[in-house]
């Protein structure tokens, strides 16, 4: 594993997520995934830093995508930890 690709730009550690593929349950699955409008087999997350991002990236922010995501990466930081103005709103 490439702990730095798993750890997310706001600096938590996919692979120790609830909702990581390695770690969700089928009934987290549906029911978070009924809660946010998507369908189960869409809720297992391969970590914030692959092609698809989080699970609940794009349908919690309307496809804008993450904020602290977009932040870090406007700034061509690895994570929050390295940005002067942290803490922040993101």
């Amino acid at each position: 594993m490439d702990v730095k690709k798993m750890t997310a730009p706001c600096g938590l550690a996919c692979w120790a997520c609830a909702y990581y593929k390695d770690n969700i349950t089928d009934e987290l699955a549906q029911q978070v995934a009924e809660m946010i409008g998507i369908e189960a087999m869409d809720m297992p997350c391969e970590g914030c830093r692959s092609e698809r991002g989080c699970s609940f990236e794009m349908p919690l922010t309307g496809n804008k995508g993450c904020p602290t995501k977009n932040c870090v990466a406007d700034k061509g930081l690895h994570n929050c930890s390295e940005c002067n103005e942290f803490p922040c709103e993101n």
